[in-house]
């Protein structure tokens, strides 16, 4: 749900694989995989924005 609001067009190159206990993205080149980090590293690295992420997002697509 992040990707969808910050760049929602490289969500068509990455594939998203949950495992038990685990998360898995992969993209489909070098360049969208940088992409990738670059926009969910600040996020996941400052506990305030990711909470703002994680607080607006819909649980109703949030597979547990």
């Amino acid at each position: 749900q992040i990707l969808e609001k910050l760049n929602p067009e490289l969500l068509k190159h990455i594939d998203f694989d949950p495992e038990a206990g685990a998360f898995f993205a992969s993209a489909d080149s070098k360049e969208n995989q940088t992409k990738f980090i670059e926009l969910l590293s600040p996020i996941f690295a400052d506990f305030n924005k990711l909470e703002k992420y994680v607080s607006k997002a819909d649980r109703s697509r949030i597979d547990d």
